[in-house]
């Protein structure tokens, strides 16, 4: 038995802990995981239906179509080079456009540029050496391809001889990226702008506090408030895990935690349903709308 940097026991160089917190470190870098899965209604025109004599025997119609789009969120290593040359999560379309300068200039982010070139080296350097050691095939051609590559192998990670210092290595340039990236606040989802009234299909978004919001599309004005409470109100129905729960809810601006649900669970505060068919894990589902009753009511039932 070993004994890892951290002083616990470990199989390998890493403790199982160790080896977690660089995979997901390496999965931070790669990519921000998914941000939210919508349910996007398309409207397709159905043309009417004509026998041989030319005389309509069906009208056209306009048949609605689900389709499930999911947003993903950055990953680290993203965000990094969007700071490096300050564009997009910054809030300017243009790559450091200056105003009233008599050229384009990029802002050059000169911390964020040494951070990438120490990744770049460590991620490279790392996954060559792991794929030679073990006779694996690397099929990255990119760092954040890299990055993930390694994270589908914490075996091997955990078994190199130096791990401790890579491990402590990622640690470190993974807590100073956060330190050095400028993030926009991510924006909250209000639902497709025409829903049931209009034909616009414009998805709606808003920033954290913002009252109203414009569509981009067609120009209408929505109240953010009333758009959320008429999301919740559609979700209410539906069935779904604690941290698929917790997800959906934050999206909308309700935050409670996984925990939380749990202790309702737990204490008997929440009726269990089937799972999902087609979770191959058969993790029980929860209704949404009894969760968000216990935020409405803020009963506190922990002594209950």
């Amino acid at each position: 038995m070993n004994v890892c940097s951290c002083g616990k026991p470990a199989h390998a160089t890493l403790c199982t802990e160790c080896t977690r917190e660089v995979v997901t470190h390496l999965r931070t870098l790669a990519t921000g995981g998914v941000l939210r899965i919508r349910v996007h209604q398309k409207r397709v025109h159905v043309p009417a239906v004509l026998d041989d004599a030319g005389e309509t025997t069906a009208a056209a119609t306009v048949r609605v179509e689900q389709e499930f789009r999911t947003d993903s969120r950055p990953g680290l290593y993203e965000l990094l080079i969007d700071t490096l040359a300050r564009r997009d999560h910054t809030g300017n379309d243009s790559i450091g456009a200056v105003a009233g300068a008599s050229k384009y200039e990029v802002d050059f982010h000169g911390k964020a540029a040494e951070l990438k070139d120490t990744i770049d080296e460590l991620i490279i350097t790392w996954t060559a050496d792991v794929a030679a050691r073990n006779g694996r095939p690397i099929t990255a051609t990119t760092v954040r391809g890299a990055a993930a590559w390694l994270a589908a192998e914490p075996k091997l990670i955990a078994a190199h001889p130096d791990a401790a210092k890579f491990a402590d290595q990622l640690h470190k340039v993974v807590r100073s990226a956060w330190k050095v990236i400028d993030r926009a606040p991510d924006k909250v989802f209000l639902g497709q702008c025409g829903g049931d009234q209009l034909p616009c299909e414009e998805d709606v978004y808003a920033l954290p506090g913002q009252p109203v919001v414009q569509c981009r599309a067609c120009g209408a004005i929505w109240d953010v408030a009333e758009r959320r409470d008429f999301l919740l109100s559609k979700v209410d129905e539906q069935l779904a895990t604690p941290p698929e729960i917790t997800r959906a809810l934050a999206e909308l601006g309700l935050n409670i935690t996984v925990d939380v649900i749990y202790g309702h669970i737990h204490r008997g505060h929440l009726t269990r349903h089937p799972p999902h068919p087609l979770d191959a894990r058969a993790r029980p589902r929860y209704r949404v709308g009894d969760v968000r009753d216990i935020l409405n009511t803020g009963t506190d039932r922990e002594a209950s």
